[in-house]
């Protein structure tokens, strides 16, 4: 028999046992969500067109299955966050125009917010985009990042 170190009355293997298997299931309700729920995150990378006139750009994927056909826009300058909280309903569509291989040209409206790309954990950096052209000038995406605001874990580049 064991006994308990408070009382020191015996207590049955069984009782023991159902006592250990309680904390075990305690452990894992709390623990396996925990393990997946931070593996990944979203990122974006949104372009603000300031201006009263519409700016043409172009991107570069580097492989035909990351080209975006749509990007998805507000009318308004919007942040990140608030960009999220429009219903997919109400946000509307650029057509892109493949020009080569790849090179997609899309119009962005004028005062408007428009999501170029989303991935997870910042892959649109390394693997979706080699370059972008705005006003006829060629960025790398290492350039967009520094000329871009983080906010969070989303780029958001400012044609002002």
């Amino acid at each position: 028999m064991l006994f308990l170190e408070d009382n020191q009355q015996p207590l049955h293997y069984a009782v023991r046992l159902l006592m250990i298997l309680k904390r075990i299931k305690i452990i894992i309700v709390f623990l396996i969500p925990f393990l997946f729920s931070g593996c990944s995150f979203l990122t974006e990378f949104y372009i603000q067109n300031f201006t009263n006139e519409p700016k043409i750009i172009q991107v570069k994927f580097n492989e035909k299955r990351f080209i975006m056909d749509t990007l998805d826009y507000t009318s308004r300058i919007v942040q990140p966050k608030k960009f999220w909280k429009i219903k997919n309903d109400s946000l509307q569509q650029i057509v892109g125009i493949e020009k080569e291989s790849q090179l997609v040209e899309y119009v962005i409206k004028p005062n408007s917010t428009t999501r170029v790309v989303r991935s997870i954990n910042y892959m649109w950096k390394t693997y979706f985009i080699d370059y972008i052209i705005i006003d006829s000038v060629k960025y790398t995406v290492d350039k967009i990042v520094e000329d871009s605001e983080k906010i969070k874990t989303h780029y958001v580049y400012k044609m002002e």
